[in-house]
């Protein structure tokens, strides 16, 4: 049984992960067979850390995703936003994205479940990148991001973005229905907006499935309601990238799309033209009021209610702007509307027919029949041109057409449009419009700045701790070199007090070795100050690294002079040698004129016990010498093999 040899696996003293997955290979989840493994996917959790991310990845094939969402979703969800480490954040990243990815029937008990865990990684994306604005409004305004605790890691993002989008290839309506909940509210509505936008444009989307989704209906109201500028250029991104696919497959909401267009195309001409200066306003008349409605016409045409109750208007950062310009005097309604139309044509942004043609007229004209969704969108919208200069002459005739058609359609509204804007108000509606748009790019080019300087400050932070950790071993290393520079300084003062009492022991014994190591111990003197003197140098030396370079060049030649001074050293030694030789040549002939002189004072007892002694006390001396000769080469090899390490 499946089940007992799982629970073995897991119960065994030694986890065998090879074991395992073999188990998950030969036992994957299957929707139409049901099997009693998920009872163990909760005895998953008391696994030990090392291990337990790993087995979680063997054995998630073998469970049912919603079941394996329940029991691990919160430990995979920490370990993606705080991973130890690169691999087990791709590793929590990957565990949930094929959870998601994994198709679950509608009947399932789990649905809930995965929907939950979809919103919760819905939830945390929009927390994470209302943060990220947030700091980058504190950076903007003058701030240091080191103030605050909000997190900066950008892998984060990508990787709910990427999560999130798994939910949305395997239950798309599921999935338009959470992104719903967040746009129906003014605080998350741009954040659902970007990344319905970031998910359209991936490849294999099932973007066909938000036609009859109630997100499609939020989008729609968006554009035609809000006038915040980042929502509704989102949204207005939204509809573009959906236009083919309604046109193809959906021809029925092809108007509603179109209308919607037809608005943003108003709201683009909106702010310009109310802040353009005009003529003063008439005294009111009939006419008033029926312009008035001809203008809301032309707004309002084919506009669409809000498909829910809960949706609210985002508040707009231009409006305070509009307030100026409406409470200033007013121009004609008449001259508006018809440069307005005027202005639309010219400008190649709309075509004739789709600003004052009626539903029923399109219903029945042939062009409109005959021809593709497509070429009445690209002939309506001008995406070629020809001439139609022709068209800006048959306005006034058309225009007793909308007059007659504005009668049906008739709303008494106190909104009139186009104000007098003073010359010098005016200026500064466009100055402050103008310092507006230029500081959004700056934002903008900020934001870029602070990652490239976040990414420089990392790699600046880690060269110069590797530079750091680099001058503190040298300095260790000096430090050590010093010590024991001070240590053989120390053994030499040793040294020459050594060869001051040799000096004093031979002096009265070998005047010609006697005169050798006074010239030998005023070199060796000199040596020593030569020495004390590197050392005051190094010691001034250590802090300047450039100094330092300059200083092991000096060192490498003073090693090339101590090599040669070893070699005098050497011919001296041989010199020694030489003088021991001698030495002994003169010890014979000493013994030589001692059997003479014995011979000779044989007579005389005492005498020849006298030069006993004396002998005596010359071979004692003899022994001391050798003694001190040997003592001396000793030493000799002694300061040579330094300088042979240093070499």
């Amino acid at each position: 049984m499946p089940l007992r040899k799982l629970q073995e696996l897991l119960t065994a003293e030694v986890l065998d992960v090879g074991e395992l997955e073999s188990f998950a290979l030969h036992n994957p989840w299957n929707p139409d067979d049901k099997n009693d493994l998920d009872k163990l996917s909760g005895q998953l959790q008391s696994i030990p850390e090392p291990n337990k991310l790993q087995v979680l990845q063997v054995l998630q094939p073998a469970f049912e995703p919603g079941r394996f969402i329940l029991d691990h979703f919160d430990y995979l969800t920490s370990i993606l936003l705080n991973p130890s480490n690169l691999e087990n954040g791709e590793t929590a990243t990957k565990l949930l994205a094929d959870t998601f990815r994994t198709y679950v029937p509608p009947d399932s008990e789990y649905q809930t479940t995965l929907a939950l865990a979809a919103r919760k990684i819905l939830d945390t994306y929009v927390s994470e990148t209302q943060g990220r604005w947030d700091t980058f409004e504190q950076i903007v305004a003058g701030k240091s991001v080191f103030e605050y605790n909000i997190p900066l890691d950008p892998n984060r993002i990508p990787k709910l973005e990427y999560v999130a989008f798994q939910y949305g290839m395997s239950n798309p309506l599921s999935f338009y229905n959470l992104l719903n909940q967040l746009a129906v509210e003014v605080e998350t509505r741009l954040h659902a907006f970007m990344l319905l936008k970031l998910f359209l444009i991936v490849e294999d989307t099932p973007t066909y499935y938000l036609i009859d989704a109630d997100l499609f209906g939020t989008v729609i109201s968006s554009t035609v309601n809000d006038t915040d500028i980042c929502i509704f250029q989102t949204a207005l991104t939204i509809i573009t990238i959906f236009l083919p696919i309604v046109a193809v497959k959906s021809v029925s909401k092809l108007d509603e799309l179109l209308s919607v267009l037809i608005t943003a195309i108003r709201w683009e001409v909106w702010y310009p033209e109310m802040l353009r200066h005009a003529s003063p306003r008439k005294e009111h008349s009939a006419e008033h009021g029926k312009y008035a409605c001809l203008s809301d016409y032309l707004n309002d045409r084919y506009v669409p209610p809000p498909n829910t109750a809960s949706f609210k208007v985002a508040p707009d950062s231009l409006q305070k702007y509009v307030d100026i310009a409406h409470k200033a005097a007013q121009w004609d309604e008449k001259v508006y509307i018809t440069k307005r139309i005027e202005n639309l044509i010219q400008s190649h942004k709309c075509h004739l027919n789709a600003i004052v043609s009626t539903v029923e007229k399109e219903r029945k004209e042939p062009w409109f029949l005959k021809n593709e969704a497509s070429d009445i969108i690209i002939s309506c919208f001008q995406l070629y041109v020809k001439e139609y200069d022709s068209n800006i002459e048959l306005i006034t005739e058309e225009f007793e057409t909308l007059e007659q058609v504005s009668a049906s359609i008739m709303r008494i509204n106190t909104f009139l449009h186009g104000p007098i804007i003073p010359s010098d108000l005016e200026l500064r509606l466009k100055n402050s419009l103008i310092e507006l748009e230029a500081t959004t790019l700056k934002s903008r080019e900020l934001r870029e700045e602070l990652d490239r300087l976040q990414k420089k400050q990392a790699y600046f932070e880690s060269e110069s701790n590797t530079q750091l950790e680099n001058l503190k071993t040298e300095v260790e290393l000096k430090a050590v070199q010093i010590n024991s520079l001070n240590n053989k300084c120390e053994a030499l003062k040793v040294e020459i007090s050594e060869l001051k009492h040799l000096n004093d022991s031979l002096q009265s014994y070998n005047p010609g070795l006697l005169t050798n190591l006074q010239a030998h111990n005023e070199q060796l003197k000199k040596e020593i100050e030569s020495l004390k003197n590197q050392q005051v140098q190094r010691e001034e030396k250590v802090e300047d690294r450039k100094e330092q370079d300059a200083q092991m060049y000096i060192l490498q030649k003073r090693v090339q002079d101590c090599n040669f001074e070893i070699d005098l050293l050497k011919n001296k030694i041989d010199e020694l040698s030489q003088t021991e030789r001698d030495y002994i040549n003169l010890k014979q002939e000493y013994s030589k004129c001692a059997t003479e002189l014995e011979q000779k004072c044989k007579s005389n007892e005492e005498m020849s016990l006298l030069f006993a002694e004396e002998l005596k006390a010359q071979e004692s001396r003899y022994e001391t010498v050798k003694k001190i000769m040997l003592q001396y080469q000793c030493k000799i090899m002694s300061i040579q093999n330094p300088q042979q390490e240093k070499q």
